[in-house]
């Protein structure tokens, strides 16, 4: 597993220097993303350049997160228009190489199946969608241990990135405005 080892260092990196698709294809000496890039090229990961999502569901609650690229989605675009929830995060595209490349180690693609069916009895599943094609990882308590090891290795990969990557979506709830109100209300009667 010799990319796992990088990969809480490459989180908490790519947040900070990850620029956006569009900057210049040749790099400036000293240039943090750059130097990142190659040392991450060497060991065979860069930037996912296809449209992805990822895709993360807690059948039992019906709690749903999910993580984007830029080459599916810009920020601007995306958190621009108004939606139901906040489920979805985007990403820069070299993020996503990252996790794409740590759902493989972890071993994903060898137990996710091809197509976008729900798996029968799963209380974890786990989509990736790349440029037309998906795969599915569901799995249950009763599951053979090598498969329930993956989803969670995988499960909590995803949630790294998911938490550590800063969103500001605009949600369609009067529900969410209440509860501000609120809870302001009852700061001002403390």
């Amino acid at each position: 597993m010799r990319f796992l080892s990088l990969l809480p260092l490459a989180a908490l990196v790519f947040g900070a220097c990850s620029a956006p698709a569009a900057r210049p294809a040749a790099a400036e000496e000293g240039d943090p993303t750059a130097s990142l890039e190659a040392s991450l090229a060497a060991q065979g990961v860069y930037p996912e350049e296809l449209p992805t999502r990822v895709t993360l569901l807690d059948t039992r609650s019906g709690v749903k997160v999910g993580l984007l690229n830029e080459a599916t989605s810009s920020k601007a675009e995306f958190y621009s228009v108004q939606r139901r929830d906040a489920a979805y995060k985007v990403v820069p595209n070299l993020d996503m190489g990252v996790l794409l490349a740590a759902l493989e180690e972890i071993g994903f693609f060898d137990h996710a199946r091809p197509g976008a069916e729900r798996v029968r009895g799963a209380t974890v599943m786990l989509q990736v969608e790349r440029d037309g094609s998906t795969w599915t990882l569901g799995y249950n308590p009763h599951d053979p241990a090598d498969l329930i090891r993956c989803g969670v290795e995988c499960k909590e990969t995803v949630r790294a990135f998911y938490n550590r990557t800063t969103a500001f979506q605009s949600v369609a709830s009067d529900e969410g405005a209440l509860l501000f109100l609120r809870s302001v209300q009852n700061a001002r009667k403390r």
